[in-house]
């Protein structure tokens, strides 16, 4: 069979068998069959309690025992999820997305269950079960978008804090969930851990207070507003600033501007918020603004 059948069919998630002629064609089939309807109805079970598992609608009585011999015994268990969920216009149909990712998966981790939650992969595993002790997830991740990255496919990936107890799993399902977020909407490939959110951690606790928006609004609703009634984009280029730490030079290669036209726009933007930008604590207000409209509003004037 030709190497470029086989490649366009790995691509397409089309199955291609190559067989001896002695091998009968219906028994082939049946077999197929046979095997596919016992993998569909295991994959159905793992999704329905993964599901239940992340709504906190499981207790320990209620765990499968196809599910226990899946994810290990109780005293070796190290509960952790992982949700994968690609990100581009370009999509891998998603079945053929968490196949692939299992086939990755299973190079790492001994024990885990799997399934399809809304347009995410997620994983539940067995942190204990790895394949090496000193395998580092953070170059796991950093191999998974190389992977899906040859195939033009961009992802974000989200992993939660371990739990012992598998009922407490639903945590590193929520944590995980919280990365995802993170990584979408700022672009933060290197991200893969909850640990690693930083002030990000505290702005999720927060995030059904009401300071976050009237904050975002206090910083941020005066260059929204005269953007809005100038058909100007103050607001892009006070994220790119910030961004920049205020590097005029690396600012205009950035937007293909002239350095005096950054410092115009600085003085712009000073005075419609009336705060200073070579303040420390107005740029670090100001970039916390930037984060909670990125993760929970979704206002900007200039989109």
């Amino acid at each position: 069979m030709p190497e470029e059948v086989k490649l366009y069919a790995e691509e397409v998630g089309c199955i291609v068998i190559e067989m001896p002629w002695r091998i009968r064609i219906a028994d082939m089939t049946k077999k197929i069959f046979e095997e596919l309807v016992k993998r569909t109805k295991r994959q159905s079970e793992e999704i329905v309690f993964i599901e239940k598992l992340i709504s906190k609608k499981i207790t320990n009585e209620e765990i499968p025992v196809e599910i226990i011999n899946d994810l290990g015994e109780d005293f070796l268990f190290e509960g952790v999820v992982v949700i994968v969920k690609q990100t581009n216009k370009r999509e891998m149909e998603i079945n053929v997305f968490h196949e692939r990712l299992r086939e990755l998966f299973h190079q790492k981790y001994n024990k885990f269950i799997s399934g399809i939650v809304g347009q995410m992969v997620v994983f539940v595993i067995n942190r204990s079960s790895r394949v090496s002790e000193t395998m580092n997830f953070t170059k796991f991740g950093k191999e998974l978008y190389a992977y899906f990255d040859k195939k033009k496919i961009t992802i974000a990936i989200g992993k939660g804090e371990s739990y012992p107890n598998i009922t407490e799993v639903y945590k590193s399902y929520d944590e995980a969930l919280q990365v995802i977020t993170v990584v979408q909407n700022q672009d933060e490939k290197w991200l893969f851990k909850y640990k690693d959110l930083g002030v990000y951690q505290f702005l999720f606790a927060l995030k059904d207070s009401p300071i976050l928006p009237q904050f975002c609004k206090e910083m941020l609703a005066g260059v929204w507003e005269y953007d809005r009634c100038n058909n100007q984009k103050y607001y892009s280029f006070l994220r790119v600033f910030l961004e920049e730490n205020g590097h005029a030079n690396a600012i205009s290669k950035r937007l293909f501007i002239h350095r005096n036209t950054v410092s115009y726009r600085v003085q712009r933007i000073e005075k419609i918020l009336d705060r200073s930008l070579t303040n420390n604590l107005d740029k670090t207000s100001l970039s916390l603004a930037i984060l909670i409209d990125d993760l929970f509003l979704h206002n900007r004037a200039d989109d």
